[in-house]
This record gives C-alpha cells, structure tokens and sequence, in this order.
C-alpha cells in the first residue's frame, strides 16, 4: 500500500487548497484523490500498482514513482488563486533478499532438514481482506 499525507496548507500561505484539486498519477480519477484525513491534513491511499505508479528495482532499493498533481479550480467568479503544481512522489523499500532466482519446489521433507545455509531463513504471511487494506482477523483461508 501506498500512503502519501498531504498539509492542507502545502503551500504554506495560510490558506489549505481543497482535497478535490489533489490527485496522484496523470489520469485524475475518484479513486487517486485525496481525501481529508483531519481539517489540517488529507491522505491519499491506494495499491502498490495503482494510479499509474511506476516501480523498478535498483541494487539496494524496489523504488515506487508517480506524480502528485494539483489542478485549482476556478471559484465562481472564473478567478484561479494558484498555478498547478506537480510534485514528484518517490518511495524507496531496502531489498533485503532477491526473490527473481528459481522458484522453490514443494517436498515433503521438512523446510528445517533441506535447508542448506548458515543463516535461517525468515518467513511470514499476512492474510488480507478482500481489498487489501487491512489484515485479516482469523489466520484461516479458504481457497
């Protein structure tokens, strides 16, 4: 999950822009907009993959960009109080393990006899709801 949080007042001039002129990515649909998490700020949260986030890997970093992207509107009388802005959004994760070598293969010999290493290995798994947001609270999962 990406979250990005936001000052209302991000320009600092005293006056907070509105959360329906804030959107990540080029394409400004409902879902990439910001909403207000509390009267000073607004958050926008969405998946890894979504709004037109991009990501590549570095040798120390899976690094996730996209675009933060503010579009005034115009009050009643036609009057536009700011130009638009665009902010770069960069997100850096340390790889600690690559995972692009073989797949591994079930056995039926316990992971703790095959395993060939100095060091253990360390697994988790999180099971999530439906939409990904939150984990779920039984450890069951029915496929």
């Amino acid at each position: 999950t990406l979250e990005i949080l936001i000052t209302a007042d991000m320009f600092m001039v005293g006056a907070p822009v509105d959360s329906r002129e804030l959107h990540l990515g080029v394409v400004d649909s409902e879902f990439c907009r910001a909403s207000a998490s509390s009267p000073e700020e607004y958050r926008i949260v969405v998946g890894l993959d979504d709004c037109g986030t991009k990501h590549w890997m570095t040798e120390d970093s899976l690094v996730y960009t996209n675009l933060l992207i503010y579009t005034p509107m115009a009050s009643p009388n036609g009057i536009v109080r700011m130009d638009e802005a665009v902010i770069p959004i960069e997100c850096h994760y340390d790889r600690k393990y690559s995972l692009s070598s073989s797949s591994l293969m079930p056995t039926w010999i316990p992971f703790t006899s095959t395993q060939a290493a100095v060091e253990n290995l360390d697994f988790t798994l999180r099971i999530m709801n439906d939409d990904w947001m939150y984990e779920r609270g039984a450890n069951v999962f029915s496929l």
